[in-house]
């Protein structure tokens, strides 16, 4: 029996009762946000690193070697500046190059510093005054300066511009090949860049030379995007335990978070996200981590003022589109249109300041702007950017758009990376459903409900919308 959905049907997973799936971009390179932090806390170079014996591995899909966890740390010299919050560590680093101008290495770590408060606070206009601060570090001194290009690739990657991101992580290593912080930076390209194989292998090579926080994130990552999700689980609580400063604490526990989430425990996520802000009060990816879980838990008044403490503390798109959501779905749909406008205006700004589009925004213009727009848009992305979210945005534009048959193509090549996502799968399920497939319809909605159990009242009700029998 084939269903009755209108082929042309506008249907998306947030449209399921009161629980939106929840965007995914936060996640999706998953320490970028790190490594300024852990630049400026340490004073940019020469920062021990925590190591152990034990060998850490990517995922065997790749021919790596057995080499354990030695190696020497950050070679280069900066400003011993940081310890306190990245506000206060930019207001040392200005005074400092107010002071010493000719500091090439504290007009650099300014730069790092500036591009994480550029995403820490949602404001990309940040980047035009880090660029301006990496520009006179180089000027100052170009030979052998790898910090400045450590910040002009996170620049870049900040900006979603992976190619020009790994160019430039290149270009540094070619200076300092030890330099983990590079290589982190070159990992997250290459893996956005679709060459997951070799993303891998430098992921490998990061751990192998320093398995800190910010190295066995990325391992636990890798295991996470091959659907090895207790791997991820093992890695990233090892990453919290060499969590040298609040920060990096903050961030592994958010990271355990978003795992349990992912499989429908919202009770743990919870638990974790209040350890996050109670070692870094006001961290932002923690306060989403737990509007987001409290909504899954029922309690939507409390996850509403959390949700607003968010968007006040981070105006990014993402949050504003997932509380507009999340208000939409509770009945309160002219407050969601207001946050969906505020989305529409930051997102004006990021183009404006260099950001190219992420496949979250590309989503919201498939569900609440113009779909012909979202499909030429993702066209645009995918041709440069596989990465298997990428190809998730443009199946959902195609399928916006009624190209159903594409959209199935481009949705199964987001699948084949393997990872274990709910919201992969009921957008799948959507899509076949569209075609006319129940039984691949009724598979794939199945494969969500395994992998986060909870979803399953709600997946009934997409059923009933989507006209499946059982």
């Amino acid at each position: 029996m084939t269903s009755t959905i209108d082929p042309q049907h506008d249907l998306h997973p947030a449209d399921i009762g009161d629980r939106p799936m929840r965007p995914r971009t936060r996640r999706k390179v998953v320490v970028g946000a790190l490594l300024g932090m852990a630049l400026v806390a340490g004073g940019a170079a020469g920062v021990a690193r925590v190591r152990d014996d034990s060998d850490v591995r990517t995922p065997a899909r790749t021919e790596l070697s057995a080499a354990g966890a030695t190696g020497s740390a950050l070679a280069g010299r900066a400003a011993r500046i940081g310890g306190g919050s990245l506000t206060e560590t930019i207001e040392q680093l200005e005074a400092r190059v107010s002071a010493v101008p000719g500091d090439s290495a504290a007009w650099a770590t300014l730069g790092i510093a500036l591009v994480q408060q550029a995403h820490a606070v949602g404001d990309p206009t940040l980047y035009g005054d880090a660029e301006q601060a990496l520009d006179e570090s180089m000027r100052i001194a170009d030979e052998g300066n790898f910090l400045a290009r450590t910040g002009a690739a996170a620049l870049a990657a900040g900006r979603h511009d992976f190619v020009t991101a790994e160019r430039l992580a290149l270009d540094g290593l070619a200076i300092n090949p030890q330099s983990t912080m590079l290589l982190g930076v070159l990992s997250d390209a290459q893996i956005q860049l679709g060459r997951y194989d070799e993303g891998f292998e430098t992921v490998q090579r990061m751990v192998d030379l320093s398995p800190d926080t910010a190295s066995l994130a990325r391992v636990a990552y890798t295991h996470e995007l091959g659907g090895d999700v207790d791997e991820a689980r093992a890695l990233m609580q090892r990453a919290l335990d060499a969590a040298a400063n609040p920060s990096d604490q903050a961030f592994a526990l958010f990271q355990l978070g978003e795992l349990s989430l992912s499989e429908g425990d919202a009770t743990t996520a919870l638990g974790l996200f209040n350890r996050a802000l109670t070692v870094s009060p006001g961290n932002v990816p923690a306060l989403s981590g737990k509007a987001h879980a409290l909504g899954v838990s029922g309690q939507t008044l409390t996850s509403i003022d959390v949700y607003r403490q968010l968007v006040d503390a981070a105006p990014l798109p993402d949050y504003l589109i997932e509380f507009g959501d999340f208000l939409s779905a509770h009945g309160r749909p002219d407050e969601a249109t207001a946050l969906y406008d505020q989305a529409r205006a930051q997102i004006a700004v990021d183009e404006r300041n260099g950001v190219r589009a992420d496949p979250g925004i590309i989503v919201f213009e498939a569900d609440h702007g113009d779909p012909a727009r979202a499909v030429r848009l993702a066209e645009e992305a995918v041709a440069e950017r596989p990465f298997f979210e990428m190809y998730e945005a443009y199946a959902w534009a195609l399928h916006a758009t009624g190209r159903h048959e594409e959209a199935a193509v481009a949705i199964d090549q987001a699948k084949e990376i393997g990872i274990r996502d709910a919201e992969l799968h009921v957008r799948a399920g959507v899509i076949a459903a569209a075609l006319g497939d129940d039984a691949e319809a009724t598979r794939e909605l199945q494969v969500a409900i395994e992998i986060d159990p909870t979803l399953a009242p709600k997946v009934d009700e997409l059923r009933t919308e989507l006209g499946l029998t059982a």
